[in-house]
């Protein structure tokens, strides 16, 4: 008697336990999973479509030795019908391969790693002192700028290209017509893509006149002077800034593609550019009426004449047609309008639904977001009996298994326009 009662609690400690199990087990489906490098940084990018039983995510690097370790974490923001997008950029980074992946800490304190990507980080090629003694080197300035600021004096520069160069060397003449070293940059840019340097000098100087000098020193000590920019008349323009002697490349960008996709509420933008000249950032706007235009997205350009992917994003979202145009914008904040593309939204007349009659589920679907429609289930007497609303996804199933049979009422509506379709439920 007593080893039957045993056994029989034994049993339902087990069912108990396999209960607890199954409702606390993290159901999380992800939509996309992106690692990427941008400049010197790795992105990390992920949009979930739901997050069930989800406390938090955990983003972790793989180390040398190949242990994980935390790097971010996000709380969860999404239902377990909805999900969002989440977005962290790994600042500390090292030429090679690196692992990535994110993790789920569910409700009970459980992880679970649900994707894992490597990317090979790409950064300015180290050399062996033996290898420096011969390498020059050379470095393409697209503009060095001096700007006054009061007592200080803001300088600034970018480069389309550097090979071999270590760091960048400032230097002010002072009234002896000498040359005195104001601060020396690290190099952080490559053979294929430059980079934007700023430098504050601080109580620079009560002069009517002063001159910089930048120049370049190489991995074999080598220093080649890059030109220089001067400030004129200060008391007269306290902003005013003079170009140095060089005759700096022309503004120009040229874009091969500009795509626009809306995912989870989330905009999304990719465009590919190609001779980019003396481009400081990219900046997207957007307008729903052709006319009132407004910021929509902005990312730094990366410079270089090869092609370059871009992409960034607009979590506003779009609730209706909306039309974008991709601009270039210069250090002197001149634009260049390189793209225009349009995200459609849809609207009730284009989604679809099907089958009708049914025999318990019915399914909507359309080419886009479905954004803020709502969808209502009722009877013929106006009753509501399923509603479903606020669903950024591309489709959605209703199951009508457990109604009775006999007609029943499909309203969808986007607040400005209402469709009515009869559904047959017909077992």
């Amino acid at each position: 008697m007593m080893k039957k009662m045993y056994l029989l609690l034994m049993a339902i400690a087990i069912l108990f336990s396999t209960n607890i199990n199954a409702n606390t087990n993290g159901s999380i489906e992800l939509i996309s999973f992106e690692v990427s490098q941008n400049s010197r940084a790795v992105e990390i990018f992920f949009v979930t479509a739901n997050e069930a039983n989800c406390e938090s995510f955990i983003i972790q690097k793989a180390t040398e030795n190949g242990q994980w370790r935390m790097i971010a974490s996000f709380d969860s923001e999404g239902t377990d019908q909805f999900g969002t997008s989440y977005q962290f950029f790994d600042l500390d980074i090292n030429r090679g391969w690196a692992n990535y992946r994110v993790v789920q800490l569910d409700n009970v304190g459980i992880e679970r790693p649900i994707a894992t990507k490597s990317i090979e980080i790409l950064l300015r090629t180290e050399f062996t002192n033996e290898q420096n003694r011969s390498l020059e080197p050379v470095c393409n300035v697209k503009f060095f700028e001096a700007l006054k600021k009061g007592e200080n004096v803001r300088l600034e520069w970018a480069t389309g290209s550097e090979s071999n160069c270590k760091y960048f060397v400032l230097e002010k003449e002072n009234s002896q017509g000498e040359w005195q070293e104001v601060e020396t940059i690290l190099s952080t840019g490559n053979p294929n893509k430059g980079d934007v340097y700023v430098y504050m000098h601080e109580n620079a100087s009560n002069e009517s006149e002063l001159v910089y000098r930048l120049s370049v020193q190489g991995y074999n000590q080598q220093v080649v002077e890059l030109g220089t920019a001067e400030i004129g008349n200060i008391g007269t323009r306290p902003d005013d800034a003079v170009n140095s002697s060089r005759n700096f490349e022309p503004f120009y960008a040229e874009a091969l593609n500009f795509d626009v996709d809306q995912t989870n509420g989330v905009i999304h933008f990719s465009f590919s550019v190609q001779l980019e000249n003396n481009c400081n950032y990219f900046l997207i706007e957007k307008t729903t009426d052709r006319t009132t235009w407004e910021h929509s997205s902005k990312v730094n350009a990366i410079g270089g004449i090869s092609l370059t992917d871009y992409t960034t994003m607009d979590r506003s979202g779009a609730n209706e047609d909306t039309y974008f145009k991709l601009y270039a914008v210069d250090y002197n904040e001149n634009r260049k309008e390189l793209a225009a593309a349009t995200l459609d939204v849809a609207s009730v007349e284009d989604i679809e639904t099907y089958p009708n009659p049914t025999d318990g589920m019915l399914f909507i679907q359309s080419g886009t977001d479905l954004g803020n429609i709502s969808f209502k289930i009722m009877d013929l007497e106006g009753n509501v009996l399923i509603q479903k609303e606020n669903n950024f996804s591309k489709s959605l199933t209703f199951d009508l298994s457990e109604l009775e049979k006999g007609f029943y009422i499909l309203n969808i509506s986007d607040g400005k326009e209402t469709r009515i379709e009869k559904i047959l439920v017909d077992r």
